[in-house]
């Protein structure tokens, strides 16, 4: 580096020599007045670096105010006239791939697309273009509520006719693989769509599982959707292979209106009672995959008897309500000493400090609310703060 310095300070001084007569001392001189210019600059940014007197600002982002969903929508209504023209013009580039992704389908493969943009109006086109005589079942896998109970029973319902118990998601999805491989069923094959596989609703792995299991079978073709950049990690080896993806880049610059509209309202559907705003529902299902076994199941338990149904219809009890029944106004839920010993009879605590704790806890987190004299009696009410739907959507996610 010194070499470089010597040379460059050299070809300086040469350039500057315009007579020639100029002595050797005199360039010696105006040479280390030079390096010593050059040694002053270092020094002084090194000394502006650990100067005190100039700090950085304390301004951070989560100090901003957050942003209201319908000036969202505003700005994002805007977008849609921005390059508009090159917008069509990609689009158009992928109407011309249908025939690929239609043969791909006919092959054996299901598609899965990624890139910027929303891909719901491309993926409709194709499927009503290309798919219109086949019986076609569409996920909306980003609305926070959707849950893979309600995808099999809506296919056991309008393809497969089936009566009577069906048994956990596996015995259903079985069923469903059963009707397909029956050479005298009605439907031949079915199309399932799924927008955004990758929605915080479906990335649980039963919902995951039980989709690779329907995408193995040749007579049920898959189209799905990811947006999120870790999608792939979803997926082990063996799901991979039963899904047999085949990946198409499918960026079209599109806003992400529809897909982003019910985040807003998912944040503000878990709300406390008394509260204007509470936990969300992505930040609940967070809380509850760090608890223990016990804890989750005393979640559960408590959702299955507050008197709201959102549980299994079987496991409920009448024991410790308030009085208030569906779609009262009353809060809902169990007393105290009521929680407590159905705790003890399902053997998630064994005493009373232990389940002090662990109420406690929940307390904290705001998952589950407490009424009365504020104080932990006996006779006070405890509930889980949010609509029933919500919660069906958090219990389904815990199975």
């Amino acid at each position: 580096m010194a070499h470089f310095r010597e040379q460059r300070l050299k070809v300086v001084l040469e350039g500057e020599s315009t007579d020639g007569e100029e002595s050797e001392a005199d360039r010696e001189s105006r040479g280390v007045g030079l390096l010593a210019t050059l040694g002053s600059s270092f020094n002084n940014y090194f000394q502006s670096v650990h100067d005190k007197r100039h700090t950085t600002s304390d301004h951070t982002l989560s100090q901003l105010p957050p942003l209201d969903h319908k000036i969202f929508l505003e700005i994002s209504s805007k977008t849609h006239q921005i390059l508009r023209t090159e917008r069509e013009r990609l689009g158009q580039l992928h109407f011309e791939l249908f025939p690929q992704w239609y043969f791909e389908l006919a092959s054996g493969f299901n598609l899965l697309f990624y890139g910027y943009g929303s891909k719901k109006k491309l993926l409709t086109a194709f499927v009503g273009r290309y798919l219109s005589d086949m019986h076609q079942i569409v996920v909306n896998g980003y609305f926070p509520s959707i849950n893979i109970k309600e995808i099999m029973t809506l296919i056991l319902d309008s393809i497969v006719v089936h009566k009577g118990p069906c048994g956990t998601l596996v015995d259903q999805a079985q069923l469903i693989l059963s009707y397909f491989s029956d050479p005298k069923r009605k439907h031949k094959s079915i199309c399932i769509v799924v927008h955004n596989i990758d929605g915080d609703s479906l990335r649980n792995a039963n919902a995951q599982t039980v989709l690779a299991m329907l995408a193995g079978h040749p007579q049920i073709h898959l189209i799905a959707s990811i947006d999120h950049i870790n999608a792939p990690l979803l997926w082990d080896t063996d799901k991979l292979s039963r899904f047999n993806w085949i990946w198409h880049d499918a960026t079209t610059f599109e806003p992400l209106t529809i897909e982003t509209s019910y985040e807003g309202s998912c944040l503000r559907m878990l709300t406390t009672m008394g509260q204007s705003e509470g936990t969300s529902l992505r930040g609940c299902q967070y809380i509850l995959k760090s608890c223990t076994v016990n804890a989750r199941k005393m979640f559960k338990l408590l959702a299955h008897n507050d008197g709201r149904g959102a549980g299994d219809p079987d496991d409920h009890d009448d024991t410790g309500r308030n009085g208030a029944g569906v779609g009262s106004k009353e809060k809902v839920g169990m007393t105290r000493k009521a929680f407590y010993q159905k705790c003890k009879e399902h053997f998630l605590v064994s005493n009373d400090i232990t389940f002090k704790t662990q109420l406690r806890e929940f307390l904290d987190h705001e998952l589950i609310v407490e009424t009365g004299s504020g104080t932990g009696a006996v006779g006070d009410i405890v509930y889980i703060p949010m609509n029933v739907e919500l919660l069906k959507t958090v219990v389904a996610d815990m199975e």
